[in-house]
């Protein structure tokens, strides 16, 4: 599987709360590829996610690493990873079957891996991040 990425916008939602949370930083990532099985290692920089954007979305690989990599370090804390393809998916702690999914956080960042159902061509995902009063979220929006 080598995944290409097609659209990587960053924004942040200020919090009007007095609380610890500035806020929550949040990533629309659209990313093509087929396969049966998907591995997403996102905390990883020098995994096969990272591996398959370096060459097949050149333009865009160092920003969105680099974007990955200053939220990862500057957040309280990942939140969530969502998007069509992982609706109703249940996590278990090893994957046999389809509608299950793997979730871990390495770096402040997702890993997720699953099974594909229908060799899906195009995936779109909405990661979340806690922000705190250190941390001004990043803004971005790269395109391949």
């Amino acid at each position: 599987m080598a995944f290409a990425i097609t659209k990587c916008k960053a924004y942040g939602i200020q919090s009007g709360a007095a609380t610890r949370s500035k806020g929550i930083q949040v990533v629309e990532l659209e990313l093509t590829g087929t396969t049966s099985d998907v591995d997403m290692d996102l905390g990883d920089d020098d995994g096969t996610f990272w591996g398959d954007v370096e060459t097949s979305s050149p333009t865009v690989y160092a920003n969105a690493l680099a974007l990955f990599q200053k939220i990862g370090a500057g957040a309280l804390g990942f939140l969530d990873i969502k998007g069509p393809q992982l609706f109703d998916r249940v996590q278990v702690a090893s994957l046999t079957t389809t509608g299950q999914i793997l979730k871990a956080v390495e770096e402040n960042r997702p890993n997720i891996s699953f099974n594909a159902a229908d060799g899906e061509e195009t995936y779109q995902l909405v990661l979340t991040w806690m922000c705190g009063q250190s941390f001004s979220p990043v803004v971005a929006d790269l395109v391949e």
